[in-house]
């Protein structure tokens, strides 16, 4: 896993971050303000000292610190189980607004001469800088106001729904195999482009062709699983949005 070859080096992260979800999903099922609690601290303990583990046979850490992305990845699972449980992300204008206009302000920041600036105020690089590793508090903070922003308008959110047997929900249910394909397939149509740069023509065939393959291995494994017995039936309709959402979206704008 230290082995953080290039196109490789989110890959670590992932199985780290699946081989932790069943103590993660077990311990905010019935603490969830508490593991959250503690999954904050060690991201901010993570990242003021740069504690990550270390890459091998090269020096450094790794480029995704699990110890700094467990804590986004456990405020995902957080959300997804009080929304399970029937409860709703609380929506006010006040906060979409703020969310909008950081994001509106991000983009501008990474187009401008201040992009280039590490930190600030002197302060820890993981509470005013923007760094992957560690996962800096502006970085957290995007993420989380677009996740929010698309939460808080049903027309967003429904773009993002799709039925069970949409091939986006299939490439999604096969992730971790498809993952891994793209990236040897990625390293391979590298090594094609060194010797035989091509053009625009090329380049598209390359990227089509990655694509198809990628699509044919989610479906060759969806076929595995319905020839093995393992899979139910589904329907085709997309899932409704959640009623709560409205009712929290009117309850927050007025």
């Amino acid at each position: 896993l230290g082995h953080q070859l290039g196109y490789n080096n989110i890959l670590p992260v992932y199985a780290v971050l699946l081989l932790m979800a069943p103590t993660f999903l077990l311990f905010i099922s019935y603490r969830p303000f508490t593991a959250l609690a503690l999954s904050g601290t060690l991201w901010l303990v993570a990242g003021i000292y740069q504690i990550a583990p270390p890459n091998y046979p090269e020096p450094g850490f790794w480029f995704l610190n699990p110890l700094s992305w467990q804590f986004l990845f456990n405020i995902g699972l957080a959300s997804m189980l009080h929304i399970r449980r029937g409860g709703a992300i609380p929506l006010n204008r006040w906060l979409v607004g703020a969310a909008a206009v950081y994001v509106a302000t991000a983009l501008v920041w990474v187009h401008s001469p201040l992009w280039g600036h590490v930190s600030w105020l002197n302060l820890p690089v993981v509470l005013t800088g923007f760094d992957k590793t560690f996962l800096s508090l502006p970085r957290l903070l995007h993420i989380l106001a677009v996740s929010y922003l698309i939460v808080a308008f049903p027309s967003v959110s429904n773009l993002f729904r799709t039925g069970r047997d949409h091939p986006l929900a299939i490439l999604g249910k096969r992730s971790l195999p498809v993952f891994i394909t793209g990236t040897l397939i990625a390293m391979a149509a590298q090594v094609m482009k060194l010797i035989n740069p091509g053009g625009f023509a090329y380049d598209s065939l390359l990227i089509s062709a990655g694509i198809a393959m990628q699509f044919a291995l989610a479906y060759y494994l969806e076929w595995l699983s319905a020839i093995g017995g393992n899979s139910k039936p589904v329907r085709n309709e997309a899932p409704p949005v959640h009623a709560s959402f409205g009712v929290g979206m009117a309850a927050g704008m007025n």
